[in-house]
């Protein structure tokens, strides 16, 4: 499938036809995706089916929609339409089951330079709600 401001690619190299198996679990579906930012919509009618062992990759120029797409794929930004499962879990409804399937680096890191990584993962993780008793220090 290709939209006008996304490429979508599948792998070329069949090493393990198994993995490229219809029948593989579906990790990744959208539907119909809209996204507007005032009155513009930047993202009409993205859908796509992303199977275990695939590579997905978002090709367009600079403002074609691909952060926007990604964001919105990864729960950081909502849709104003459409359906987005990961590992079968609805997005909008089953947001913390959904999450837990994915992760996502954006092209800045949200990071605090002042920090040491251990003081950020342990800043992290109290976001998350994990005790710090909980967690293995370095």
């Amino acid at each position: 499938m290709y939209n006008d401001i996304l490429g979508y690619i599948r792998p070329s190299i069949q090493t393990a036809p198994a993995l490229m198996s219809v029948t593989a679990p579906i990790t990744l579906s959208a539907r119909n995706l809209i996204r507007r930012f005032s009155q513009r919509e930047v993202i009409h009618g993205v859908s796509l089916e992303l199977r275990h062992g695939e590579v997905l990759g978002l090709l367009g120029h600079n403002g074609a929609g691909k952060s926007t797409t990604l964001q919105m794929l990864t729960g950081t930004l909502l849709p104003h339409s459409g359906e987005i499962e990961i590992c079968g879990f609805d997005l909008t409804r089953q947001s913390q089951k959904a999450k837990a399937q994915i992760g996502f680096l954006p092209e800045t890191p949200p990071l605090y330079r002042e920090m040491s990584v251990n003081d950020f993962l342990i800043f992290a993780a109290k976001l998350h709600r994990i005790p710090v008793r909980r967690l293995r220090m370095l």
